[in-house]
């Protein structure tokens, strides 16, 4: 009786240690996909940084929910695609892409939600110690690698309520689906941020 008292706490050790062997090996693989993200940024082509790290599909599906879920392929490729827009229309504003050059990732910590989920929480630094924010990217691994799944900036809404807010606040009619409102919505943000 005694020996299967020790190979059961011995069993119960051994899934605890590689428990946590395969968590801390997500969290490097997770700060190395949201540190790379940051790279792809730097190098300015922020449409493919945003189609290679992101899983967008996943972002819209909870995001939008069945509205999205339930449009036809063509419309959830044009969603994804809008999406990317909007995340790069910030960057017509030549001060913040000279910005995003000079930022480096000072920190980044891991916290694993679950096995397949982490959210890493970026120290960003730019122009030379001038600029600095908090982001915290929301990773999920997919059989491509980790992807990332949604993002806050400091104590911002994530991008994920951020979606759904600016859906409510600019559907107009019918018409206004979701890629069209995201379309709307990317054009709107790089006219002002090419004004300025």
């Amino acid at each position: 009786m005694r020996s299967i008292v020790i190979a059961i706490v011995a069993y119960c050790i051994t899934m605890s240690a590689q428990s946590a062997c395969f968590a801390a090996e997500a969290a490097d693989e997770a700060v190395a996909a949201a540190k790379a993200y940051f790279a792809r940024l730097r190098e300015g082509d922020v449409k493919q940084a945003v189609r290679d790290c992101w899983h967008t599909d996943a972002l819209l599906s909870a995001s939008f929910g069945l509205m999205y879920l339930e449009l036809p392929d063509v419309e959830r490729t044009r969603s994804e695609a809008a999406f990317a827009d909007f995340v790069a229309a910030p960057f017509a504003n030549k001060r913040l892409a000279e910005l995003f050059k000079s930022i480096e990732v000072r920190e980044a910590i891991p916290k694993a939600i679950d096995a397949s989920t982490v959210a890493v929480q970026l120290q960003l630094e730019g122009d030379a110690g001038k600029f600095r924010a908090q982001n915290t990217l929301l990773l999920c691994k997919t059989g491509i690698g980790w992807r990332i799944v949604d993002q806050r900036q400091g104590d911002q809404p994530s991008i994920r309520v951020a979606l759904g807010m600016i859906y409510m606040g600019s559907k107009k009619g019918k018409d206004d689906t979701i890629p069209v409102v995201l379309e709307r919505a990317a054009a709107e943000t790089r006219k002002q941020m090419s004004s300025r």
